[in-house]
């Protein structure tokens, strides 16, 4: 889904990047990616571990952000491309759920 909609849109990314990058800047792939293992783990492995909720939350936002800054710190996106990552993110995270919802019992069998 990344991929199809970087195509749709394909801008290009800012000139004076500081590391080579070879695709197209919006949405940032990996605002994408980083987030997604971030609601994963929010979502799948602090109800196992109520003991380091606080710790495991901490340290997951400050992963974030740190993907987040360093991707327009290197100049290889623009701050509107780590936005749509995000608002791809919410959306797929969201739809997904949705789908497990609605799908039928026997495929979420213990």
């Amino acid at each position: 889904m990344l991929t199809l909609v970087k195509r749709l849109i394909a801008r290009p990314r800012p000139s004076a990047r500081l590391v080579a990058e070879s695709s197209f800047s919006f949405p940032s792939g990996h605002t994408f990616g980083s987030l997604l293992l971030v609601l994963s783990i929010f979502y799948f492995i602090i109800p196992l571990l109520p003991r380091f909720k606080r710790s495991l939350t901490a340290f997951l936002v400050v992963f974030f952000l740190f993907i987040i800054f360093s991707r327009v710190y290197l100049f290889v996106h623009y701050p509107s491309d780590i936005l749509g990552g995000i608002f791809l993110t919410l959306f797929w995270w969201n739809f997904t759920r949705s789908k497990k919802e609605t799908a039928p019992s026997h495929f979420f069998k213990n």
